[in-house]
């Protein structure tokens, strides 16, 4: 589980390293058949590079040490 303050990249694109400053939640924005779908978790991480702020889901995310 991530926690805001972790050291994480991204998965698909592991030179973009950075630290959580912040996790909420978002509601999807499409319906199924079945029934509503769950909220998406998504971080706040601001890069080491260059200090940019960006969005990415949770999910995409991997911790590094």
């Amino acid at each position: 589980m991530l926690k805001v303050g972790f050291r994480v990249c991204p998965i698909y694109n592991m030179g973009m390293k950075g630290e959580i400053i912040q996790i909420y939640e978002i509601s999807p924005s499409v319906e199924m058949m079945g029934g509503p779908l769950s909220k998406v978790r998504v971080a706040k991480v601001r890069l080491d590079a260059d200090q940019r702020v960006i969005d990415i889901k949770i999910s995409e995310l991997m911790r590094i040490d």
